[in-house]
């Protein structure tokens, strides 16, 4: 979904974390990231959407995890 999400706009946008740097579109890309809960990334973003691009894309992570916690606690 997140790869879908950054396809919607121009700007070219990445994630980045421990020094290894992806683009946002690649499914693959972002499966060799290894993020887990609690991982801490970098999004950027160039272009003309930019900006829009990178709010997106942070919203889009920081509700995915809130979601996350929300249906684990609920089985949990």
């Amino acid at each position: 979904m997140l790869a879908q999400l950054a396809a919607g706009f121009q700007s070219r946008i990445e994630l980045s974390k421990d020094n290894v740097q992806v683009d946002a579109r690649s499914i693959l890309d972002l499966l060799a990231l290894v993020a887990t809960e609690g991982s801490q990334m970098m999004v950027t973003a160039q272009g003309d959407d930019a900006a829009a691009a990178v709010e997106a894309i942070v919203a889009f992570i920081e509700s995915d995890d809130t979601e996350e916690e929300e249906t684990a606690n609920r089985d949990g």
